[in-house]
């Protein structure tokens, strides 16, 4: 597959944009937590026919100190246990 320049430099635009809004959501979370403030990320992975590739899993993490990002380290977990569950299959 091929892409014009133009194109290209369209596609860049978009995920530098999608980027900096993730990142400000993210910020902006993180400035209201509060020490000893917990979040909890649960997911599962399954192909389209239904069949489990990774069970129903739920990590959690609390925040030591007022505007801790915990979100970055639980979703980061999340996405090397799917990475490797999709490895394995």
């Amino acid at each position: 597959m091929s892409f014009s320049r133009s194109r290209l430099v369209v596609f860049l635009a978009v995920a530098i944009a999608g980027a900096a809004a993730s990142a400000a959501a993210v910020s902006a979370l993180a400035y209201g937590t509060r020490a000893k403030d917990e979040m909890r990320i649960e997911y599962r992975l399954t192909t389209v026919d239904g069949d489990t590739v990774l069970a129903p899993k739920t990590d959690s993490l609390e925040a030591r100190s007022n505007g801790e990002d915990i979100i970055t380290p639980l979703v980061a977990k999340a996405a090397d246990a799917v990475a490797a569950a999709v490895a394995r299959k």
